[in-house]
């Protein structure tokens, strides 16, 4: 007779914990990442007077629970955010957005003590207002503590269709060198992949 497989048990699970306090700036597209009993979330929130959505951040000790008063990250770099992702590992953290999904440009800022201090923010990719978008996609660490940054840009063709590109930084977002173009499509459809990610085979 066949054996039934054992029950997979995902553990136990606390009470929700609020990152979000302020119900006047509100909260969307959260993202999470974890290294060294820090965990970090970012998401896009409204505050009253700004002309879009900025990059706030929060930070928790797995030990405690509590989260860190959420500060804005893009505040004075750029207007609007669109998106915002994070990544942490033994290098540091860094945390990168997109300030429009048609015209946006691309930003980043890092901190190398596990999200206490941030050192000064840097466009990373593209330009404000030349017309072209750059969307900033996924943020990820490797095993060696290399940052990967995955994004989907019209800036090849001079707007005529979205291509995938991919930068890596290898001292956690303090420089990133010249991105490679993964894909060079004439059309947009032949190989339409708006939300480009990356993962590491064999790191697990």
């Amino acid at each position: 007779a066949a054996l039934a497989a054992p029950l997979a048990h995902a553990g136990s699970f606390g009470g929700e914990k609020f990152v979000s306090t302020d119900p006047t700036v509100g909260a969307q597209f959260p993202e999470i990442a974890y290294y060294n009993g820090v965990i970090h979330v970012v998401f896009v929130g409204f505050p009253s007077g700004s002309p879009g959505g900025q990059a706030y951040y929060s930070r928790s000790t797995a030990a405690t629970g509590t989260f860190s008063a959420p500060v804005s990250l893009s505040a004075g770099i750029s207007s609007t955010v669109d998106r915002v992702h994070v990544t942490a590992g033994p290098n540091g953290v860094v945390v990168g957005w997109d300030s429009d999904g048609t015209t946006g440009a691309i930003y980043s800022r890092r901190s190398t003590d596990g999200g206490l201090t941030w050192q000064a923010g840097q466009l990373v990719a593209g330009a404000e207002g030349d017309g072209l978008y750059h969307r900033l996609t996924h943020l990820f660490t490797d095993s060696s503590g290399f940052v990967h940054m995955a994004y989907y840009t019209n800036a090849d063709n001079a707007g005529v269709s979205g291509m995938v590109h991919h930068r890596m930084s290898c001292d956690a977002g303090a420089t990133w060198p010249t991105d490679t173009a993964v894909n060079t499509q004439a059309l947009d459809g032949e190989l339409d992949n708006e939300q480009p990610r990356i993962a590491q085979a064999g790191a697990g």
